[in-house]
């Protein structure tokens, strides 16, 4: 009973056939509602065996949490009974079901406010950021937002900004080869190099996964790299002239529905504010950019006044950008909040290769690796005309991609062996998982 209803749950949520990035996608809604019905007294009377030790657990799951020396049966009860806890608290409640590409994500968070009674948030870019919206608009009564006073005069700041460069992870470093990804490091820094004097110091934010890359690569001593997640709060660079941004930071999109339902007090309360729920989404992403990027450039000197008018000593802020109209609304809304500044076009071109593009095949590749890393967990080998079916990739594009040295590589990379099942009648072809390296 208990495994035909983990079944269920699993065929609801992650093999559902809605096409595209969706938010809280209107098809699994009636299942679910069906699931959750009598989902969480199974999981509770679930939990309430395994802690009897009415069953003995024998295999020992890859999961989330169970370090590599927990091989004791107590430790192993303990972590599987953790994991039902987590499913349990997300399905017991408004939970945000986001899918992107190939990956289906579940997730509820609670507001601190239902913890502590009341919360006091001091936030000096609050009017940037969208996520305080949903609070104004479905709790007016217990929510209070108080504007900070336009005590600063950012005249002495300038902002430099360069069109066509891509700023995704995607466009910058995924699925890239490791030579392709030092080129395009070298390629921006070629680019940097030219605005720093020997008396200047520049900072420079970038995605944590290509920092060391950077900081290896670079031969000036006064640039300064940092990843995102570092870049909000410090005063150590206060000093610092000049600052740079090397890729856009974003927050996988379930994070943001999430700030959006808690703020409503659950997704089935929520009315979109522009066309659709998923406009609000993307409109909440874009507008955490656009804090970010205030953020980081406040790391500076512009964050320190030099007189009482609230101005400060002259900066450059230089930022890349796809000059994308999406892009363009990232930008004004960060460049709000920079009053008096001054916004000239940095005339730059990309290098061949910062322009060149992931290709069809590339993209295909990744995402058959993204499910063969999924699959590896369960060590047990999976046929290839199964990975292709839940790709829904003709035959012949299957094919063409793993021939490729990009996906050969890939493969070598994670262990992941791609043969044929000799012992089998027509010989299908497998992936073998028996030597996964690197996951």
């Amino acid at each position: 009973m208990y495994l035909e209803s983990l079944t269920n749950l699993n065929e609801i949520i992650f093999t559902h056939q809605d096409r595209g990035d969706k938010t809280n996608f209107s098809g699994y809604k009636p299942e679910m509602q069906s699931f959750m019905a009598k989902g969480t007294d199974m999981f509770i009377e679930l939990i309430k065996l395994i802690e009897s030790g009415r069953y003995k657990l024998t295999y020992k799951p890859k999961i989330r949490g169970m370090r590599t020396r927990d091989s004791d049966k107590f430790e192993t009860e303990n972590v599987i009974i953790k994991l039902l806890h987590r499913i349990l608290f997300v399905i017991d409640g408004d939970m945000t079901l986001c899918k992107s590409g190939i990956i289906t994500t579940v997730s509820r968070v609670e507001d601190f406010s239902l913890k502590f009674g009341s919360v006091a948030v001091l936030d000096a870019t609050a009017n940037v950021n969208k996520g305080y919206e949903p609070y104004l608009r479905y709790k007016p009564d217990s929510t209070v937002m108080f504007n900070k006073p336009e005590i600063r005069d950012y005249s002495n700041v300038t902002f430099h900004v360069a069109k066509g460069f891509k700023q995704s992870k995607s466009g910058l470093y995924s699925g890239k080869s490791d030579s392709e990804i030092v080129q395009i490091v070298k390629d921006y820094l070629d680019l940097l190099y030219p605005l720093v004097d020997e008396d200047d110091n520049m900072l420079v934010a970038v995605h944590k996964d290509v920092l060391p890359i950077f900081m290896e690569q670079c031969r000036m001593d006064n640039i300064t790299f940092i990843n995102w997640g570092n870049h909000a709060g410090s005063n150590q660079w206060s000093h610092y002239n000049i600052a740079s941004i090397i890729g856009w930071f974003r927050l996988p999109q379930h994070i943001y529905a999430n700030m959006l339902n808690v703020g409503a007090d659950g997704y089935a309360n929520y009315e979109p504010e522009l066309q659709s729920y998923d406009k609000d989404v993307t409109a909440l992403a874009d507008s955490t950019v656009s804090d970010d990027m205030v953020q980081f450039y406040n790391r500076i000197r512009s964050r320190v006044a030099i007189d009482t008018a609230g101005n400060c000593e002259d900066v450059d802020f230089y930022l890349f950008s796809d000059d994308a109209s999406r892009s363009k609304s990232i930008i004004a809304r960060m460049i709000q909040e920079f009053d008096h500044a001054t916004v000239t076009d940095w005339n730059v071109s990309p290098a061949t290769a910062i322009k060149k593009k992931r290709t069809k095949s590339i993209e295909r590749a990744d995402n058959i690796i993204a499910i063969l890393k999924l699959e590896a967990t369960k060590k047990e080998d999976v046929l290839a005309e199964d990975i292709r079916n839940r790709l829904g990739t003709t035959k012949q594009a299957f094919i063409n991609t793993m021939k490729t040295k990009y996906m050969q590589d890939e493969l070598t990379y994670f262990g992941i062996k791609y043969t044929r099942l000799e012992s089998v009648q027509g010989k299908p072809s497998i992936f073998d998982f028996t030597e996964t390296k690197n996951l």
